[in-house]
């Protein structure tokens, strides 16, 4: 008797068939064989760390809440927003004398 797929396993589902399937999935995450992937299409979860290459991959179809409802992915995606907005703002501020060049300027 087969179970029906978990919304979690009906996600990676959906991944998987947007980029070829299971040995695609495996492929373009960096895996050498299907293998490594199965588990999670059969009751494993997805590694959270999987999470983002396969939205991505999935070009809309899947997000990281769909595969890991269990992780506060809004805060984790807060947090790489904060990062880049602060590597801009740290990109675009102007440089501050060093002190060792302010004793050399005088």
């Amino acid at each position: 008797m087969t179970r029906p797929p978990t919304p979690e396993e009906a996600a990676l589902r959906r991944a998987a068939a947007v980029v070829g399937g299971q040995a695609a999935l495996a492929s373009r995450l960096g895996f050498k064989s299907r293998r490594n992937v199965w588990p999670w299409f059969n009751g494993r979860r997805v590694p959270a760390e999987y999470c983002p290459a396969i939205e991505r991959l999935a070009a809309g179809a899947v997000r990281c809440e769909d595969l890991r409802p269990d992780v506060e992915w809004g805060v984790l995606r807060g947090s790489a927003q904060h990062a880049q907005a602060t590597d801009h703002q740290l990109a675009a501020a102007p440089a501050v004398a060093q002190p060792t060049e302010a004793r050399n300027a005088a």
